[in-house]
């Protein structure tokens, strides 16, 4: 769904909109000319971060998974010299992306969904009903975590053989 060119123009928008919010938000809370300075390499690590994801980077994938770059949490740091007005740039400027591509991608998506169930004639009542799925299979197994686990207490019982 990330990749799929029928969202692209949403969320490079979105993209955009929170490049400039965490800009803003780096200006009003840097200290002497380090935003300045620093722009040209943050810019081009937001865009490294932010890019869209493709065969040979996951792109903003890393950034739905919290995965942020050491390299790119420091600049901030760098450029506002403070520890909780760094984090509370970046806090924010990720509730925003999160915010926006829920409300304009992600709900959109269930929209289109909940309309395409309904045009084939799948309901609430029909996807709930017991045994509507006949290729998942309904029974309940015993979790392998709870097989592993009575693994090891057999062997510490039966002297580790």
């Amino acid at each position: 769904m990330w990749s799929c060119s029928a969202y692209s123009t949403i969320i490079n928008n979105i993209i955009l909109q929170t490049r400039d919010l965490l800009l803003t938000d780096l200006k009003k809370h840097s200290k002497s000319n380090s935003y300045y300075d620093n722009l040209p390499e943050l810019l081009c690590f937001f865009d490294e971060l932010f890019a869209l994801p493709s065969s040979s980077t996951d792109g903003f994938l890393n950034v739905i998974r919290c995965q942020l770059s050491h390299d790119f949490i420091s600049l901030i740091h760098r450029i506002t010299k403070n520890k909780n007005s760094c984090y509370t740039i970046i806090v924010n400027s990720l509730i925003f992306f999160f915010k926006n591509l829920y409300d304009n991608v992600w709900k959109h998506r269930c929209r289109l969904l909940i309309a395409y169930e309904l045009s084939k004639g799948i309901n609430k009542q029909i996807k709930h009903k017991q045994g509507a799925c006949k290729r998942l299979p309904h029974s309940i197994k015993k979790p392998s975590s709870l097989i592993w686990e009575s693994w090891i207490h057999k062997a510490n019982k039966y002297g580790n053989s």
